[in-house]
This record gives C-alpha cells, structure tokens and sequence, in this order.
C-alpha cells in the first residue's frame, strides 16, 4: 500500500499535476527542502508547487529504489530539469542532481515530503542568469 501511495505522488509530481500533488497530501502536510524550509498546509504547498513547476517546466524525479519502514519510507534516486527565466529551456540552464526523499504517509496520504540534494549545480544556474 505505501508503495502505492509514494507511486501515485511521484507520478503526479513528474507530470506537474498540482490537484494530484494536492489531493494525495494529508490536510497537514509538511515538505521540507533541502535548505530546511519547512512549508505546512495544502494552500502553502499548492502555490509552491505551482510556482516551482513554472520555474523548472520539464522537472522529473527519477526513483531508483525505495526503502520502507512501516509507514515511512527513503527514496533514492535523482531529479533533473532546466531553469527558465521566461518559459524557454535552454540547454545550458539544464541540471541533474542526485537526490533523496524522506516521507511518511497516513491514511493513504502523503504526510510528510523531505528532499535531499546538493542544489549547488541549480543555484550556479539561478546565479548567472540574474
């Protein structure tokens, strides 16, 4: 079932669908980047999401083995996509990251959603092109 859970919000991810993203978080939903920034609530989460997906329009995660502890669950894998300042992609804004996520699902829902990656390669691309 958790694998399931965790199936579905990555799908939903990789095909920038924020009413899915949404509706398979839990009305509290916590993600935390990996800088630490901790967002709570479906709201928070639905104009980050929207506003990440218009930043990188082409962002995919790439999973490559989940581990599972009862209801949480270790993501490896990693995510890629290109920077676009004004909806083009050019090639040099594109990056690749590895990258693992943390989660916890409730009652089938995405509970809690933790990135980690080395977002150095993308903050040198936000970088050059300010």
């Amino acid at each position: 079932m958790i694998h399931q859970v965790i199936n579905n919000f990555v799908a939903a991810i990789n095909s920038h669908s924020v009413s899915d993203i949404i509706s398979l978080m839990t009305d509290d939903h916590k993600f935390i980047d990996s800088f630490g920034i901790e967002l709570t609530g479906k709201d928070k989460l639905k104009r980050a999401w929207t506003e990440y997906f218009r930043l990188f329009p082409d962002y995919k995660m790439v999973i490559e083995e989940i581990l599972v502890n009862k209801n949480n669950a270790a993501l490896i894998g990693y995510s890629y996509g290109t920077y676009s300042k004004d909806g083009k992609l050019k090639p040099e804004n594109k990056w690749e990251v590895a990258a693992a996520w943390f989660t916890t699902v409730k009652d089938k829902k995405i509970k809690a959603w933790r990135i980690y990656a080395d977002l150095t390669p993308i903050i040198k691309i936000l970088q050059l092109n300010d």
